[in-house]
């Protein structure tokens, strides 16, 4: 398999030979995002979780993508927002609920340092 030995490029023109097959197809979708997301192409990555949320934006994993994106693009309130809606449509999900504590955890030591240098 190309993705798991880390050859996403020609991962990447797999996915993409599928989706020329069909372009709705969820699953090839999130996979040619977490290839970009593999990548650290955050445009591109961007733009494809949103293809994600337009095919199916009552799928959990769509949103857990979205957050995870905007994570790499340091859209911290946006992606809390993303984990937020990916929990409420699987509240069950360790790996969602993991996300959640980390974005949660990483503004609060945000907001809290601002605090300090506010008061310093």
């Amino acid at each position: 398999n190309s993705y798991q030995n880390k050859d996403y490029n020609q991962a990447l023109d797999y996915i993409k030979n599928a989706i020329a097959i069909d372009n709705n197809d969820f699953n090839c979708w999130c996979f040619i995002t977490e290839i970009y997301l593999a990548l650290n192409k955050t445009n591109e990555s961007s733009s494809c979780a949103i293809t994600v949320l337009n095919i199916d934006s009552n799928n959990p994993k769509a949103w857990h993508l979205r957050a995870r994106v905007l994570i790499g693009q340091m859209r911290y309130d946006e992606a809390l927002l993303a984990s937020n809606k990916s929990l409420q449509l699987d509240a069950e999900n360790e790996e969602y609920k993991k996300i959640n504590e980390n974005i949660k955890a990483f503004l609060d030591f945000r907001n809290n340092s601002v605090h300090i240098f506010n008061y310093s």
